[in-house]
């Protein structure tokens, strides 16, 4: 079967050379993510203290060099996950700075989710095994938009959205405007029903890559690049 697309003012339109027939999707009205629910949140130290984020920026940089990250990375990770809340936790579950879920935590073997070097050590080793275990020739970029949108919503629902995007016609090695955009299917029923993991928060995904894309810059901007753990290469 071969597929011909054409976009058009959000409509997608798939032809369908084998049956001669017309298939056309209308891209999924965007529904309002929910407000994700957190307690207990800190603000971050008041730029009176210096080059300090947070009382955690030595374990910090010392596991974003174990596992080779830039430091400023897994600082913008924690700052949007828990604003440098050790003790924080969340209505799903999730647990601690780098708000670890009950499963990867056990899978991770991590007894103490809310001992703060433990959590970092590892969220941040979880977040190397999902670059690391992602298939493809992708940029870097790209390969931590995805490992961020894994660790976030699932790896599977990242495969699902990848496998839509060949069907869409959009490019499975690229998150920005193509497995972007085909998550978001996966929110309605027509579509997850079809897909191995099944139903996907997609906008709390897209909205949870672009805050920590957005304060990795931020935190790029703001800080010289010094030291091993800190290696921006995009």
């Amino acid at each position: 079967m071969r597929l011909g697309r054409a976009v058009c003012g959000g409509i997608l339109l798939a032809a369908l050379a084998a049956g001669g027939g017309l298939v056309v999707w209308k891209r999924p009205a965007a529904e309002p993510p929910p407000e994700p629910v957190r307690l207990t949140l800190h603000e971050l130290p008041p730029e009176e203290e210096g080059e300090r984020l947070s009382q955690y920026d030595e374990l910090i940089r010392k596991y974003a060099a174990r596992y080779d990250f830039d430091w400023r990375l897994i600082a913008a990770m924690i700052a949007v996950e828990s604003r440098f809340d050790a003790e924080c936790r969340t209505a799903d579950g999730g647990m601690g700075l780098m708000q670890l879920m009950p499963d990867t935590a056990e899978e991770m073997r991590c007894a103490k989710p809310f001992d703060p070097e433990e959590n970092i050590a590892t969220g941040v080793k979880f977040l190397r095994s999902l670059c690391d275990r992602i298939p493809g020739n992708l940029t870097e970029r790209d390969r931590l938009q995805f490992a961020l949108a894994a660790y976030n919503g699932g790896y599977g629902h990242l495969i699902d959205a990848r496998k839509l995007a060949k069907t869409l016609e959009l490019s499975p090695d690229k998150w920005r405007g193509n497995v972007e955009e085909s998550i978001q299917f996966l929110e309605h029923e027509s579509y997850y029903k079809q897909s191995r993991h099944g139903y996907c928060k997609a906008q709390v995904i897209i909205r949870h890559v672009e805050r920590v894309m957005k304060k990795f810059d931020e935190y790029s901007e703001r800080f010289s690049a010094t030291g091993p753990s800190a290696r921006r290469i995009f």
